[in-house]
């Protein structure tokens, strides 16, 4: 019988925003349907370039997920594509191939 490597499957993802847009950013958390929409799951770390990043393993797939920035939400401006939240904003796209 075949032992199935699930672990194989996954891809390391970065998720990135750009310091420049948000300067003045204390903590800033990837929130998606992956983690739960939970800001304590994934938070995002400001690399030496001013850049926020996080770094998750996930399958391929197509993602929806916000950027939780002081409390305030925002699209990943690189994202691959939009769809409506049903909360009258809309959530940004990562796809992972």
């Amino acid at each position: 019988m075949a032992v199935l490597h699930f672990e194989s499957a996954l891809r390391a993802v970065e998720f990135r925003l750009p310091g420049d847009l948000v300067p003045r950013a204390r903590r800033i958390s990837l929130v998606a349907a992956f983690n739960g929409w939970d800001p304590g799951t994934n938070e995002m770390h400001r690399g030496p370039d001013g850049d926020w990043t996080v770094v998750v393993r996930l399958p391929p797939g197509v993602y929806p997920y916000l950027f939780l920035v002081d409390a305030t939400w925002w699209n990943d401006p690189c994202d691959d594509g939009r769809v409506p939240s049903g909360w009258g904003n809309e959530y940004s796209l990562k796809v992972v191939r």
